[in-house]
């Protein structure tokens, strides 16, 4: 009896230093040059072009490298709060059939992109359904004191629309607004 609780012990103690002590946490400390907590300043220092959109009340660069990882986004929107960086917000969209693969492509490659390095997403469901949407996927995944969402909506209403949503933010400084 001893023999075999011993080699079952031993490897239950392997597994459990293993487990806590197998490297760092993860941890995402902002977006590019842009750390979580950054003035809009500070901010502008680093990106010179960055610049205010009225319209979204979000903040946007003029020369923007759009790629994120190996996907071409159409636009990234940074967001403050109490003169604070806490999210960033990229988008793929279409309003064509014919950019429906571009798009979703693009989704399917930051979804198994962030799986590969943060794990399964857990699956969303959006609260509430409005008139038009055909379909919706929302993954969410939190990563140390940061939170990323992963969206995909196609919508048929007086247009065809579909987006493909990434949306990571600081949730220890947004965690009120919500998404």
């Amino acid at each position: 009896m001893t023999k075999v609780i011993c080699p079952a012990l031993s490897i239950l103690m392997w597994l459990s230093t293993t487990l806590v002590f197998s490297g760092e946490t993860a941890k995402i400390e902002g977006f590019r040059d842009l750390k979580w907590g950054t003035t809009l300043e500070e901010a502008i220092k680093i990106y010179p072009d960055l610049t205010f959109n009225p319209k979204a009340e979000e903040y946007f660069r003029e020369n923007e490298d759009k790629k994120i990882g190996d996907v071409e986004v159409d636009r990234i929107e940074y967001s403050f709060k109490d003169n604070k960086f806490f999210r960033v917000i990229a988008r793929i969209s279409g309003t064509k059939r014919e950019e429906y693969k571009r798009v979703l492509s693009g989704f399917m490659t930051l979804k198994n992109n962030i799986e590969a390095k943060y794990g399964m997403g857990v699956h969303k469901e959006e609260r509430r359904r409005l008139p038009g949407i055909v379909k919706h996927e929302k993954l969410e995944w939190i990563v140390g004191d940061s939170k990323i969402n992963l969206s995909e909506l196609e919508l048929m209403l007086d247009k065809y629309i579909l987006d493909a949503v990434l949306v990571i933010e600081n949730i220890s400084a947004g965690s009120k607004l919500g998404f």
